[in-house]
């Protein structure tokens, strides 16, 4: 009984070889949280009234990284090096929050210091999911998916449950400062990872082969033996799993681009929420305790849901738990955009962590729908689709409400700014519709399992 209490908690804890990224995730995601909760508050209260330069400012860096994504992932992809990379990144995040220690007084400033850093951010999180999925055991991929959002909210969390105190006590300046902390310790602790999985040479192709195929194949052609059928597509397999693959041989792939489809028209929605929220919760008359409060309570929650999310994701079907992260968007913002006159109201209902089903599950399928040595670039589309997607969505859904007049519908948008959560709800609805009809499961034990009882039906009948 011991044993097995053992065993069970050794499934559900990581590896001791993954805790430093886990924790360089934690780590990033306290600097990220401590200066971009008040960034946009800051920003709207000391730079700029306008909701579309917020958007701007915020987006326009973000998009531009999407170059340093592509070019670094097929880097990364060639020579492995996915560890330097993340470094690097965290280093240049460091000097980006030091530059605006001195440089914050005018959107133009702001605006080329995150322009230039920004092509590098992002390549730390497409290259970190990459290394952690190719360094785990191949078999707990969604569990693994679910430890990196899990650590990631722990560290937002802590960050968010800080920076109204450092906000309040040494302004954005003070924020930026605990943030460049932060990032370079990031960037220092995931260099004790390890940069490959023990005994891995080639990972075979989206689905794992029983071992017994593996190594009837290897001695084929020893052997002089015509191969069967099974034993044809398995080297087959391998054979493809040797080839490099481009970013389009990738995304062209039916299940793929699917995913990549349903995602970017969800985070098309999200981006103007996600872009102002702390601005728009500032609006509804919610304190600056509050605002950081409710995004401390919400990563706790999510961490809550990521303990079990993982292992869900391993034994089921990952198409039914992306469908239901999805349906959830529309839900709480319809929630949002009736009690908006409420505070307190919205302060309970953004508790709820839309992340800590999408995010995991999103991973999961794409890492399902790649190899090994394309996993960097797999990782990458979807961190350029969210990216790019999300912060034109931004940039759209500032635009409208800053000219949104306050006079169509008084009671629910009494100036423009609350028009915002109408977007998600549009494009969270036809997100959902397009998950049902073009998602395909990837989950290969949840496969096997329905095959499994196809073949016990077709027995008994």
């Amino acid at each position: 009984m011991i044993e097995e209490k053992d065993r069970t908690l050794k499934e559900l804890l990581p590896p001791a070889y993954l805790l430093p990224l886990l924790f360089s995730y934690l780590l990033e995601h306290i600097a990220l949280s401590i200066y971009w909760i008040f960034f946009g508050i800051f920003l709207s209260e000391k730079v700029t009234n306008s909701y579309l330069n917020i958007a701007i400012v915020l987006a326009i860096p973000a998009i531009v990284s999407i170059l340093g994504t592509t070019v670094l992932s097929s880097f990364s992809d060639k020579t492995g090096k996915r560890k330097l990379l993340i470094f690097i990144a965290k280093v240049l995040s460091m000097v980006q929050f030091l530059l605006l220690l001195f440089f914050n007084k005018t959107i133009w400033s702001i605006l080329l210091i995150l322009a230039i850093f920004g092509i590098f951010t992002q390549i730390y999180y497409t290259q970190h999911s990459a290394l952690i999925t190719i360094i785990c055991p191949q078999n707990r991929k969604g569990q693994v998916s679910s430890y990196q959002v899990f650590f990631a909210s722990a560290g937002w969390m802590i960050g968010s449950a800080l920076s109204d105190i450092i906000y309040d006590w040494k302004g954005i300046i003070g924020t930026l400062s605990f943030a460049a902390g932060f990032a370079i310790l990031a960037g220092i602790l995931s260099l004790f990872s390890p940069s490959k999985a023990k005994g891995s040479i080639i990972e075979p192709l989206l689905v794992p082969l029983p071992e017994e195929f593996l190594s009837t194949t290897a001695t084929i052609e020893e052997k002089g033996e015509k191969p069967t059928v099974m034993e044809s597509r398995v080297t087959s397999d391998i054979k493809e799993a040797e080839k490099y693959a481009s970013y389009f041989d990738i995304f062209k792939r039916k299940n793929v681009v699917s995913l990549i489809v349903v995602l970017a028209i969800l985070d098309f929605g999200f981006g103007p929420f996600n872009v102002i929220t702390s601005v728009y919760f500032k609006a509804a008359g919610l304190s600056n305790m509050l605002i950081a409060k409710s995004n401390t309570i919400a990563t706790a929650l999510g961490m809550v849901i990521l303990l079990i999310s993982g292992s869900i994701l391993d034994r089921t079907s990952r198409k039914r738990v992306f469908i239901f992260s999805i349906l959830a968007y529309p839900i709480v913002y319809t929630l949002i955009f009736t009690l908006s006159m409420y505070p307190i109201a919205l302060f309970i209902v953004y508790l709820y962590p839309l992340y800590a089903l999408k995010v995991p599950t999103a991973n999961t399928i794409m890492a399902d729908l790649t190899k090994e040595n394309e996993r960097g670039r797999g990782m990458s589309l979807i961190q350029m689709e969210q990216v790019f997607f999300g912060n034109i969505g931004a940039i759209f859904g500032c635009y409208i409400a800053d000219i949104f007049p306050g006079t169509i519908l008084p009671k629910y948008i009494p100036q423009g700014i609350f028009v915002i959560p109408l977007f998600p709800i549009f494009f969270g609805l036809l997100a959902l519709l397009l998950a049902f009809l073009l998602i395909k499961e990837t989950n290969p034990r949840y496969l096997a399992k329905i095959a499994k009882m196809g073949a016990v039906t077709k027995v008994l009948e």
